[in-house]
């Protein structure tokens, strides 16, 4: 019975240790996941560095089985008390007579019993999987299409840094005149100054606008159209008809709506209307940050002048050429009737649009970015002056992101700063890209507005 009970613990001991077993295959599954994105992102940035078309593949299901199989045995060699003769005697008949022979051999077989108890065990796991080659027409035009600012301000509100992302994002920014200006010679919405974020290192107005201006989004919803004064339905020619049901069905707030408020005197229903509602968009905002923390920004402060028209600009320390956004959707230009050989600086009005990339320009983007750098065993993608990708040669270290084309291996240095940055950048890659997956409209490149 003790032996009985020793194998039962040591098979229960062996059952204990299936769970451990799932969640160890189950971490597995998924780091093998992660390693196979990253690896993929990280390939297709090398490829748009070194001027490849880029190609999407993504793992679409893994399932494993796990079988776990326990065996016991036990051996026994039972040996009895005290000292066990093994005497012999044999008998044989012959012609002459009777034989017997007798042997005495004292073998001792005196001890304890042994017991040689076993278990076996064997755990065995087939994953399955299936590799998606993601090259169909919906997959394309969901990644070629422009980002929507709901989706810049949803990563930038979840912890994404801001200018990161606005740095890899917005491919270029126009400044048009809202108004006419006396002082500068422009019809309006003629292009007053652009912003190309071209991966330029010394992009010193790229700069001041990513530093001194914090971007977000928000809905607005454009005024309704007028259709019909409510009295053509409350009321017939005598004046007696009132809003059936069927009429009250039809406002619903969506398609058609009221403007104004119907009251109790039938003849006041002649200054109600039935609209039909705008469409609500999302649009961006430019908030300057607060002046003194950045003392290189521009402001432009709130004070007229006795007409009611100058405003007071402080400029950056060191002003940047060209022309100057100075926010409250202001643009700081020289004046078109400066005196000869001077530069009198005015104040125009202008609209703002932004142009934002699609998830796929954001890897060519950074490829192109990476293929300007300056040659050599790091090469670095800056945007006005700060890193947003750094490319090391080489395997790298364990741990490190890595990939391989033509040969030639490629890694993210995870314990270098730039090698942080470059993580954040590849994790905000991979979510754009999963976020724009699929799409059955055709891809379009749409310019947003932004408020200041």
């Amino acid at each position: 019975m003790r032996q009985l009970i020793v194998i039962s613990s040591l098979v229960a001991l062996a059952g204990c240790a299936v769970p451990k077993t799932v969640q160890r295959i189950g971490v597995g599954y998924n780091t093998a996941v992660a390693n196979l994105t990253n690896e993929v992102t990280l390939l297709n940035v090398v490829r748009a560095k070194e001027g490849y078309p880029l190609h999407y593949t993504s793992v679409s299901r893994l399932t494993g089985n796990l079988t776990m199989r326990v065996n016991g045995g036990f051996n026994a060699q039972l040996k009895q008390d005290g000292i066990s003769s093994t005497d012999s005697a044999s008998t044989t008949n012959a012609p002459a007579g009777t034989t017997t022979v007798l042997t005495a051999a004292q073998a001792v077989a005196e001890g304890g019993n042994v017991y040689t108890p076993s278990v076996g065990g064997e755990v065995s796991t087939s994953p399955s999987f299936d590799v998606i080659v993601n090259d169909g027409k919906e997959f394309y035009q969901g990644i070629s299409s422009s980002i929507s600012p709901e989706t810049l301000g949803m990563l930038i509100e979840q912890a994404f840094e801001p200018r990161e992302v606005l740095s890899v994002a917005i491919a270029r920014v126009d400044f048009r005149l809202k108004s006419a200006s006396p002082h500068y010679a422009g019809k309006a919405g003629s292009l007053v100054e652009t912003i190309n974020n071209d991966g330029t290192r010394d992009d010193t107005s790229l700069n001041t606008l990513f530093n001194c201006y914090a971007f977000s989004t928000e809905k607005q919803k454009t005024e309704g159209t007028i259709l019909a004064p409510v009295s053509r339905v409350t009321q017939d020619d005598r004046g007696g008809r009132r809003l059936s049901m069927q009429d009250l069905a039809l406002l619903d707030g969506a398609k058609l709506d009221l403007k104004g408020a119907l009251g109790a005197d039938p003849e006041d229903d002649v200054k109600v209307t039935i609209v039909r509602p705008g469409a609500s968009s999302t649009v961006g905002r430019f908030t300057p940050v607060d002046p003194d923390k950045s003392l290189s920004c521009p402001l432009v402060a709130q004070r007229f002048d006795d007409h009611g028209r100058s405003m007071t600009v402080r400029l950056p320390a060191t002003p940047p050429p060209g022309r100057v956004f100075a926010g409250d959707g202001k643009m700081l230009v020289a004046a078109s009737d400066s005196p000869k050989g001077q530069a009198v600086l005015t104040l125009v009005d202008v609209d703002i649009l932004m142009t934002i990339r699609s998830p796929d320009a954001v890897v060519r983007f950074v490829g192109e970015c990476l293929r300007k750098s300056v040659p050599g065993t790091v090469t670095t993608c800056a945007v006005g002056g700060s890193t947003v990708f750094e490319l090391h040669a080489g395997a790298g270290a364990e741990g490190d992101v890595s990939a391989t084309l033509n040969g030639r291996r490629y890694h993210i240095a995870k314990d270098t700063p730039g090698g942080l940055i470059s993580l954040r950048t590849l994790s905000l890659i991979e979510r754009l890209i999963n976020l724009h997956k699929s799409s059955t409209d055709k891809a379009v490149t749409q310019a947003v507005r932004v408020i200041s």
